[in-house]
């Protein structure tokens, strides 16, 4: 495969061998990149695709043949944040770790990061039992060495959050609640 130019010549290839649509195949590229790429093809009437992140690949959330229209979630927000893989990995093994909204877009999305570090167990809890139950499910199959709990918020789930937790409602940063009496 040739490349016959850089991006700011897209629009005469495309119009030279009659190109109608353009798959953008950066999926970890800057977001102004992608933005770039979307407009300088918007511009000329060229249609464009997309293929999955790296992260959508490796969680599961997508296939290798998912070629989908490019959205607007695409091409904004930030550029995205390189951890500490080592250093997470050091922190987050081998701990009992809660998820507090895990139902929810982000709550679940830190459950998938979270339970690649392979902690003790990864307590996902929600106030919608049935996002719970979603989440669960779809961290399942990709993690299966992962132990879980998952908890919805029940009369006896509060009962159990106010032994963890102060009666201000608040987690004590100082003090953490002893483990024997959050099970």
């Amino acid at each position: 495969m040739s490349v016959l130019g850089p991006i700011s010549s897209l629009p005469a290839w495309a119009k030279k061998y009659g190109v109608r649509q353009v798959i953008v195949a950066l999926p970890s590229a800057a977001h102004g990149v992608r933005r770039r790429v979307a407009e300088i093809c918007a511009d000329a009437g060229i249609e464009v695709l997309t293929v999955p992140s790296y992260e959508d690949l490796i969680s599961g959330r997508s296939a290798l043949t998912t070629i989908r229209t490019i959205e607007l979630d695409d091409l904004l927000g930030r550029d995205p944040v390189v951890l500490d893989n080592a250093g997470l990995g050091e922190w987050l093994g081998n701990r009992v770790v809660m998820v507090t909204g895990a139902g929810g877009s982000i709550g679940a999305e830190l459950c998938r990061h979270i339970a690649r570090f392979r902690p003790a167990k990864l307590v996902l809890f929600d106030l919608s039992e049935a996002a719970v139950y979603a989440i669960q499910t779809a961290l399942a199959d990709g993690f299966r060495s992962c132990r879980w709990r998952r908890s919805s918020a029940t009369s006896s789930t509060r009962r159990w959050s106010s032994r963890c937790w102060p009666a201000s409602g608040r987690a004590s940063s100082s003090t953490p609640a002893p483990t024997s009496t959050c099970r």
